[in-house]
């Protein structure tokens, strides 16, 4: 089966500080095995376990990190992963800047957009211009208000996991 290309592909932003802090990880592992073979002493492994495990996901995002629109669905790709958001199930999109759910999302930077899809799962996205992703998103997922305005609507977390099939009963 061949495969479909996207529509329209929105690179991925990359913040200043991002990548000073790949390079500042891959700095030290450098750093470390040079000292290593030039003083010929043990390489003191547990030291490298975070800038390693820094470097390894830090840089396959910086290469791969861009936002796909199909004629039903977004892909977001990131690093070693692709989520794919149906537009059928976005009910929000928003623009988010600050520190909120830092670890918790696919973008290289601070500025970044909201898409709230409860049964996909919502996405925290860094792309270089994120107005021209809102403005997709409100054509490809119909969220026009009576007025014209942009559809936002917050989904409880009770409501995501009924949404999602999951019981809301706690003694279950």
């Amino acid at each position: 089966m061949a495969k479909i290309a996207p529509e329209k592909v929105l690179p991925g932003k990359t913040a200043a500080w991002f990548l000073v802090a790949c390079a500042l990880s891959v700095a030290c592992i450098v750093v470390a095995v040079a000292v290593q073979l030039v003083t010929h002493e043990a390489l003191h492994a547990p030291l490298l376990i975070i800038p390693a495990f820094i470097a390894l996901v830090c840089l396959p995002s910086v290469f791969r990190n861009r936002v796909e629109l199909y004629s039903d669905h977004l892909d977001v790709v990131y690093g070693f992963s692709r989520i794919s958001i149906p537009y059928g199930q976005v009910v929000g999109v928003r623009r988010v800047q600050g520190r909120m759910k830092v670890v918790a999302s696919p973008a290289n930077s601070f500025d970044r957009v909201l898409v709230e899809a409860p049964m996909a799962g919502d996405a925290m996205i860094s792309v270089q211009d994120p107005d021209t992703l809102i403005d997709e998103l409100k054509g490809r997922c119909a969220l026009m208000g009576k007025h014209g305005s942009f559809t936002m609507r917050t989904v409880p977390p009770r409501e995501r996991w009924s949404a999602a099939g999951a019981s809301t009963d706690p003694q279950q």
